[in-house]
């Protein structure tokens, strides 16, 4: 009787935990701004009608080194020292609300730039990305009232900033990863409503799925 054949590496069955963790590498390049909306919902699409590790490969082959073998990591950064300080300027303040708006599309704010005591954040499957990380805060207490329908809502916030979070959620995830308030924090307060859709605030303490993977955390 003949022995069996052992199937080669990339013909093995993938596992759920192993489309998990593909998960969120994909997730993780999205809030980096390295796949487009299109791009994600495509290949989260594929994702989990891959049966082999064959099938996984080609999700991830452009954003993580070619070879590198996916494990399940446990281990956590210690947080930097460095990091991003929430900043605070309540001279010439605006009163009015900041409206932003993202219908099919993407609306970004980096750099320096200041945010409003109040902020109107509306998407209706687009994304909304603000990094806090070097804005200044015309207010220790702002709100975001969030209007999102299969869409995305993403904060990145610096050290010094908690988050009091009211959004109201159908079918939707809120998540907060990584704040780091400190002893007297700014606090931004989250209200409005998602719909299928997601919101997310990434504090400077987040370390991300491929810090994890390449041993940088």
């Amino acid at each position: 009787m003949g022995s069996m054949t052992q199937p080669a590496r990339g013909d093995l069955r993938a596992s759920d935990a192993d489309r998990t963790l593909v998960e969120e590498v994909l997730n993780n390049a999205y809030v980096d701004g390295r796949l487009t909306r299109d791009e994600l919902d495509e290949r989260l699409g594929n994702l989990w009608r891959a049966r082999t590790f064959n099938d996984l490969a080609p999700l991830t082959e452009d954003l993580v080194p070619v070879g590198h073998q996916l494990t399940h990591a446990t281990q956590y950064s210690t947080p930097a020292a460095d990091a991003p300080v929430a900043r605070i300027d309540t001279h010439n303040t605006t009163q009015a609300t900041d409206t932003i708006t993202a219908i099919l599309g993407d609306h970004k704010r980096t750099a320096e730039w200041r945010m409003r005591q109040d902020t109107n954040a509306t998407t209706v499957m687009g994304t909304i990305k603000l990094d806090l990380t070097q804005a200044v805060l015309e207010s220790p207490q702002p709100r975001v009232h969030v209007n999102c329908v299969m869409g995305d809502v993403i904060l990145r916030v610096p050290a010094g900033v908690a988050v009091s979070n009211h959004v109201s959620s159908l079918l939707a995830d809120v998540t907060l990863k990584g704040l780091r308030p400190g002893p007297n924090p700014i606090t931004i307060t989250l209200t409005g409503f998602s719909l299928m859709g997601d919101v997310k605030v990434i504090g400077p303490d987040h370390v991300s799925f491929a810090d994890k993977l390449f041993g940088r955390a």
